[in-house]
């Protein structure tokens, strides 16, 4: 049993040694991996090339290449031309793979430094660009959809202003044709009135009449300026359209001129009637004007609501970018545990103190005894029952047990 137990000692010892100077090198280069997930940056069905262009460019630029490096392992102050050999040697080192998925989904923005025996370096530096990148990139987001909104609300005060203006305006052409309907036109038919003499007699007794037909012109220019507005059938304009009925009526009721008086009453329906034309006239044309004015009214009210519509937007695009995150450092760089390799000391020593063991066994074991003096021995020694043994001599087996020996005498 002892022998059994010294031999698989000396046996794991060795196989231990072995394998610790056999062990393939630890530190051997390899990559640390961080991993990124934003929004994407394109619409669907846009090139995804310039975006993915501009976050490698961003990521490793020498400002950030060299805010990493001051936050992974803070130094004393450098110069700007060390500072730009730290970076640059780190960029040799680090590259940027961006997926964009589907153009729905995130996009996934990686991160991979190589690392020769300094991977717990390299992982901060990579978590430090990572991290900066994300901050980066969530204050421009916000920034840049606040300066979206502040434009989208600008321009929505501005349209709600001019659709003010342009109801203001309408307004002022309606009274001014409303005045110039109701306005008296006496000036103008006093005018071209006969002047006093001998035919004032006939001038002032066919004065109804030319004041009827004057009355019945303005009811009529009244009711074309409400059709501008209003339908037939509305109350204003059944009223108007009664009134000229009796206008109409009184106008009949007179008495037409004397045939001696047919050239002064041909003088004073020629004015009336050059009255009534320039009032038809001024009447269209303010019944234009509303109409156009109108129109501009319309078109305002339209682009004020499609602003204001469109600053919601902004709002509610500003508020999500503020609570939710643009990007987000989804897998951080990590370092393994690592058993550093031996050096040639370590396995010199190894290799050394197995032999010292394996020397110190075999000085230590219990020896064998040369010769056996009794058969019990034999069968301790080689653990087997022992029934008898051969002699050198030839005589034959001999018992099991020895027979004791008489003393000599």
């Amino acid at each position: 049993m002892l022998r059994l137990l010294w031999t698989a000692t000396l046996a794991a010892l060795g196989v231990a040694a072995a394998y610790w100077m056999l062990e393939p090198a630890e530190f051997s280069p390899g990559e640390t991996v961080a991993a990124i997930r934003r929004r994407p940056m394109t619409r669907p069905g846009d090139d995804t090339a310039p975006a993915i262009e501009q976050i490698a460019s961003q990521i490793l630029s020498p400002a950030e290449l060299g805010a990493a490096l001051r936050q992974a392992r803070p130094a004393p102050p450098q110069s700007e031309a060390e500072q730009a050999r730290s970076a640059e040697a780190l960029r040799g080192r680090l590259r940027v793979d961006v997926d964009p998925g589907d153009s729905a989904g995130p996009w996934t923005i990686t991160l991979r430094a190589t690392t020769d025996g300094d991977a717990a370096r390299m992982a901060a530096i990579v978590n430090a660009l990572a991290e900066r990148y994300c901050q980066e990139s969530q204050a421009t987001a916000v920034a840049r959809e606040e300066h979206a909104y502040r434009s989208a609300q600008k321009a929505a005060e501005q349209a709600r202003k001019a659709a003010e203006q342009a109801r203001q305006e309408l307004d002022r052409r309606l009274d001014r044709s409303l005045r110039l309907a109701e306005s008296s036109r006496a000036p103008q038919v006093a005018a071209a009135r006969p002047r006093p003499g001998p035919a004032a007699t006939e001038a002032e007794e066919s004065a109804p009449r030319v004041e009827a037909l004057r009355q019945l012109a303005e009811l009529e220019a009244g009711r074309e300026l409400l059709l501008e507005r209003l339908l037939p059938a509305h109350p204003d304009v059944q009223a108007i359209e009664a009134e000229i009925e009796a206008a109409r009526a009184q106008l009949g009721q007179l008495q037409p001129p004397a045939p001696e008086r047919a050239g002064h009453a041909a003088a004073e329906a020629g004015a009336e009637q050059e009255a009534d034309d320039s009032l038809k006239q001024e009447v269209a044309q303010a019944a234009a004007a509303v109409a156009e004015q109108r129109r501009l009214l319309a078109q305002a009210e339209q682009h004020a609501r499609q602003l204001d519509a469109t600053e919601r937007q902004m709002a509610e695009r500003l508020l999500l970018y503020a609570r939710d995150r643009v990007a987000h450092v989804s897998s951080p760089a990590s370092v393994a545990p690592l058993r550093s390799q031996p050096g040639q000391g370590m396995r010199l020593a190894a290799l050394s103190v197995a032999l010292l063991a394996g020397w110190l066994a075999r000085r230590t074991r219990p020896r064998r005894p040369a010769a056996f003096h009794d058969l019990r021995e034999l069968a301790a020694a080689t653990g087997v029952p022992i029934v008898g043994v051969l002699s050198a001599e030839g005589q034959g087996l001999k018992a099991a047990t020895r027979t004791p020996q008489p003393a000599a005498a």
